[in-house]
């Protein structure tokens, strides 16, 4: 043989990176040994879910958070509701940025968030318009109208709750503090999925391996949040929602 025997290669940057991203993905996998698995994120979740019940049931038996403990104490600057959101949509961020990292690419990464989300919503959206919105309307129920079924299938397509925020269906609940809504906490489905959207964005463009682009956007975005600056994201799907519903029950 060679007097010079063959050095093995060494791992190129590349190659560290994927290493790295291979020792991340089996400290999160719930597969791997239960010293793996003890970062308690579930219970965070859990904790944080629970308080956007807490603080909903405020303004579900008054029509406004007077009374919410942390609301009262910050002198109305900040309510447990805003805090429990902010908290989930941070912690699950880590973990979808960690199921991106380990998965198979993009459209992977957005087949399970679309079942993680859309088979749930799809029970919920028949009980709410096909059981809850018939039994307890305002209105005697003769069935929807061809437009009104429009509306459904929108709300259906954009993960929108029943009636919230811009009508067009049947009048529910209209003697509650927060009348004409079935389930308020859906709002944020939306946007939870326009986060899963810019992530695999993020993804397909290879961004998301770059390590000075991740710090660039997290640092505009700090930025932005330390002067007091919010995006008017919410405006965009607002006009998107408003545009629908004036079309579609301007002939019901």
């Amino acid at each position: 043989g060679s007097p010079h025997p063959r050095q093995p290669e060494r791992p190129g940057r590349f190659d560290r990176r994927d290493s790295d991203l291979r020792r991340s993905s089996a400290m999160w996998n719930s597969d791997t040994p239960s010293g793996f698995r003890a970062n308690h994120f579930g219970k965070l979740r859990f904790g944080l879910a629970a308080l956007v019940v807490v603080a909903h049931s405020f303004g579900a038996a008054n029509g406004s958070n007077a009374g919410e403990p942390l609301y009262e104490f910050t002198r109305r600057n900040l309510d447990l509701g805003a805090l429990a959101v902010d908290g989930f949509f941070i912690a699950s961020g880590f973990l979808v940025s960690e199921s991106l990292a380990r998965g198979c690419g993009t459209w992977d990464f957005m087949r399970k968030r679309i079942l993680r989300l859309y088979p749930a919503f799809c029970v919920l959206w028949l009980i709410q318009s096909l059981v809850l919105a018939p039994a307890f309307s305002a209105e005697t129920f003769h069935g929807y109208s061809l437009k009104q079924w429009g509306i459904l299938l929108f709300n259906l397509v954009t993960l929108t709750g029943y009636g919230y925020p811009y009508g067009g269906l049947l009048t529910v609940f209209p003697d509650n503090p927060m009348p004409r809504q079935m389930n308020v906490s859906l709002w944020t489905l939306r946007y939870e999925f326009g986060c899963y959207l810019g992530l695999a964005a993020l993804g397909a463009t290879g961004l998301f391996r770059r390590r000075w682009f991740i710090t660039l956007l997290f640092s505009v975005a700090w930025g932005l949040f330390a002067m007091g600056i919010n995006l008017p994201w919410h405006r965009v799907l607002t006009a998107l929602d408003r545009k629908s519903t004036r079309l579609n029950s301007s002939h019901i």
